[in-house]
């Protein structure tokens, strides 16, 4: 994510350099939306605030390893992700401009054919030669004036993914009409997984998705049950209500065949995460369903 990025980069140049070199002038309205996150970091990594230095100088050897610590976790703490999100879609309407300004700098990246979530698997000195990139690209397009025109109505929302219980490595990719394919990956070492989506504005989008993961089976032999590490796979295609200020999660389903567990069939969906009154009354709803479901066999 952008604030990953500007994290990581605020270990070699501070915060306030590196939110100016990757987000140009977005990013004094950007701070400005992160100060949750920012507050949040600095209470679980209290040198976290010792990034902020003036340009020009170097972050204490503390504050490196904050920022390090901060961005290690930052993409997979969702308690950080909706903080993130909640700053966005918080905006009021006379801030439309500001959030013009944040979604542009994705197509400033486009201009050197990058991903800012790609800059993770670069190199410190890769990554500081994309910042002289875009410092030069930002530099260029504010002098034109060039901005990107979206709807009022767009909205960004996290998008979480956990490894289902018995894998030890789990691929999705989620294909939402009108949207790059989205691709996320798990394993035992990585765990989770969240990123960034936007989608034009709330609504009703028809969706794809591929899956396959290597996940633990028991196959029963006379009165014992073995387990067994299998490969499986399954596609998907529905729709999906995005909602604003909402958080959602791509979650392994199991339909199960009562008894006939050789016929249950395992897929991956896309959901919203419930709030924990929505939750209870789904998981009552689930329970009710069952009932009926022992009582007429």
């Amino acid at each position: 994510s952008v604030t990953k990025q500007v994290i990581r980069a605020a270990a070699k140049f501070g915060i306030e350099e590196a939110g100016t070199r990757i987000m140009g002038s977005a990013w004094a309205p950007f701070k400005a939306m992160l100060s949750p996150v920012f507050g949040e970091l600095g209470r679980r990594y209290p040198k976290f605030f010792l990034l902020d230095v003036p340009p020009g100088n170097t972050p204490t050897v503390d504050a490196q390893l904050a920022a390090k610590q901060a961005v290690s976790n930052i993409e997979s703490d969702h308690v950080l992700q909706k903080l993130i999100v909640d700053g966005f879609n918080k905006l009021d309407q006379g801030q439309y401009e500001i959030k013009n300004q944040i979604r542009n700098l994705a197509v400033r990246l486009e201009a050197i054919n990058i991903s800012i979530d790609n800059l993770s698997e670069t190199s410190d000195k890769n990554f500081e030669n994309v910042l002289v990139q875009l410092a030069a690209i930002h530099q260029k397009l504010d002098n034109r004036g060039e901005s990107v025109g979206f709807s009022n109505q767009s909205i960004i929302f996290p998008l979480a993914f956990d490894l289902p219980s018995g894998s030890i490595e789990a691929y999705v990719a989620l294909y939402i009409a009108g949207l790059d394919p989205i691709k996320l990956s798990v394993n035992k070492t990585r765990p989770y997984s969240t990123i960034n989506v936007a989608v034009p504005g709330p609504g009703v989008y028809s969706y794809r998705l591929e899956h396959r993961e290597i996940t633990t089976l028991y196959k029963q032999v006379g009165d014992e049950f073995i387990p067994q590490l299998v490969p499986i796979s399954s596609t998907n295609a529905s729709q999906i209500e995005i909602l604003p200020n909402a958080v959602y999660k791509l979650e392994r389903i199991t339909f199960m065949q009562l008894g006939n567990p050789a016929g249950n069939t395992i897929k991956m969906e896309l959901s919203r995460i419930l709030s924990p009154d929505e939750q209870a009354i789904q998981d009552k709803e689930a329970m009710d369903y069952l009932d009926q479901l022992i009582q007429s066999q």
